[in-house]
């Protein structure tokens, strides 16, 4: 079968798929009715920006970025938001310094990989990367030592549990690795990976 006649078959398949299939792109009234502008939904004090939204294994919708307000709560850098839009109190975590750049969550744990700007939360310093448990709390097994030397934008989680992560760091806990390094599930950096 040549190329343009698979393609003609897959465009005549995908014009009789139901139309509910289908997301016109409105805005879901559902989701975080009381929003009503700024100061409640629409973060505040240190800017009004969303980073990274991920949906998590449960189905709560995680939340990183700059800002200090969120839906009205106090709620800093990162957040969790309930199915309905609404932040979730059950998620506790200890706000970072600056802005989260990025989130990954681990499917087989569910804990969750926070890259970003900061150099520590408000607890104990973590540089540019940590990883938090499902509830909020940080993760003591995960310990990449002093870290990225600066910020962590982008993170791809491996099959084997590796992570692979770029920014515009230039070393890692004492190791040369420009803008692109691995670490070990255990946040350690793998040196045998070096670009």
């Amino acid at each position: 079968m040549t190329c343009s006649r698979a393609l003609a078959l897959l465009l005549v398949a995908c014009s009789h798929l139901p139309a509910a299939n289908a997301q016109d792109g409105a805005v879901d009234p559902s989701f975080n009715p009381v929003d009503v502008g700024y100061g409640n939904g629409d973060a505040g004090l240190y800017g009004m920006d969303i980073r990274s939204v991920v949906l998590h294994t449960d189905q709560k919708i995680l939340v990183g970025g700059a800002f200090g307000i969120f839906d009205g709560s106090g709620s800093r850098n990162l957040t969790r938001l309930l199915q309905n839009g609404r932040v979730d109190p059950s998620f506790s975590f200890t706000p970072t310094t600056s802005a989260v750049n990025v989130l990954l969550v681990q499917p087989a744990d569910g804990k969750i990989l926070v890259g970003g700007m900061f150099y520590q939360d408000l607890g104990a310093p973590h540089n540019h990367i940590m990883r938090i448990h499902p509830d909020g709390s940080v993760d003591t097994g995960f310990n990449p030592g002093i870290g990225p030397d600066y910020d962590v934008n982008c993170m791809a989680l491996q099959a084997d549990g590796k992570i692979i992560i770029g920014g515009a760091f230039t070393n890692i806990n004492g190791t040369t690795r420009s803008r692109i390094a691995r670490l070990n599930a255990n946040g350690t950096l793998d040196t045998s990976f070096n670009p």
